[in-house]
């Protein structure tokens, strides 16, 4: 009973986080709202659809190699007190788990995580990530090849295909490209392609302007909203529905919703006493950095269940009867 109940909770906490903290920071909440991928309430969402099919797209996955973008290839080491002590190169611990341990090299970058920027998103993958990712593994890579390469293999269809299945207008001429693109982004496609219709997905989602308040252009937000919402509805036991026996209360959606990244690292990171309470966004203002007991934590007791109690259970398991469990717990 313990296992599962932590099972679920620890899903819909995650779940709580990556949908309404860290996706509207890259896809922009009023784009998630119209889309009804997420929604303005703290109540209930019954949006289950059973005819939906619970599957993954190849697009989704391809398109999720753009965070390379966003990978910053120097890790920051700080004290519990914010200051920089260290840097070291983010590839050369890829596979090199076992040395987090050494130098206190694990505290230093649990702070990083709250404290140091991403990349810029600007469609410029850092030297180190793009050209070592396994760090001392090999000798050179090229990972923007292998994720273009990783889309040819799949069979994707050109980017013109899904402009048209997000409703956005095809690319005609190169030129078009422009109220989409930087110029020197259209520039570098017009070179390697010999028409609109070549241009492969991958290469056109890294080269997109980000969409108002957000970090992805409009195709890939579009093919991530698209996954992000046929996760939701066709997951019967997704943790804001109540059409399955082992649906949340109302009070237990309630503190679910108190989930955040940020309590998430006070509670298991390593000598972590103050943080953000958004912790995808750097501190600052509306932002700042405020001690860890005043960022909000669920409360457990709203899953307390009477119907557990150990005299119950000792009466279960064994011969004694009511009376003698009462005179066993008297004494």
């Amino acid at each position: 009973m313990l296992f599962y109940t932590a099972k679920e909770i620890n899903i819909a906490m995650y779940l709580q986080i990556m949908y309404y903290e860290m996706m509207p920071i890259l896809l922009g909440k009023e784009f998630l709202l119209r889309n009804q991928v997420i929604y303005d309430t703290q109540g209930h969402v019954d949006d289950y659809d059973h005819e939906l099919e619970p599957r993954v797209s190849i697009e989704y996955v391809i398109g999720t190699r753009w965070f390379h973008t966003m990978q910053e290839g120097r890790l920051k080491l700080y004290t519990h007190d914010g200051r920089l002590y260290r840097e070291l190169a983010a590839v050369d611990f890829t596979l090199r788990t076992g040395a987090l341990p050494v130098n206190r090299t694990l505290e230093g970058i649990t702070q990083g995580t709250f404290r140091q920027p991403c990349a810029a998103v600007d469609g410029v993958v850092d030297p180190d990530v793009g050209e070592r990712i396994l760090g001392r593994l090999q000798r050179a890579s090229d990972v923007l090849a292998s994720d273009i390469m990783k889309g040819r293999d799949a069979g994707l269809p050109p980017y013109n295909e899904y402009r048209h299945i997000c409703d956005l207008p095809r690319i005609k001429k190169f030129k078009d490209l422009l109220e989409w693109m930087e110029p020197e982004q259209v520039e570098g496609m017009a070179m390697m392609y010999e028409s609109p219709e070549d241009i492969e997905l991958y290469p056109a989602l890294l080269a997109e302007r980000a969409l108002p308040g957000a970090a992805l252009g409009p195709t890939l937000a579009c093919l991530m909203a698209s996954q992000l919402l046929r996760w939701r509805r066709a997951d019967r036991f997704w943790y804001e529905n109540t059409v399955h026996p082992g649906a949340f209360t109302e009070e237990q959606l309630l503190e679910i919703r108190k989930a955040t990244l940020s309590r998430i690292i006070c509670d298991h990171g390593e000598e972590v006493h103050e943080i953000q309470p958004n912790a995808f966004l750097l501190a600052g203002h509306g932002n700042e950095m405020t001690e860890c007991v005043n960022i909000p934590s669920p409360n457990l007791n709203a899953w307390t269940d009477s119907s557990c109690s150990r005299k119950q259970y000792i009466q279960q398991k064994t011969f004694f009867t009511p009376d003698h469990v009462d005179s066993y717990f008297d004494w």
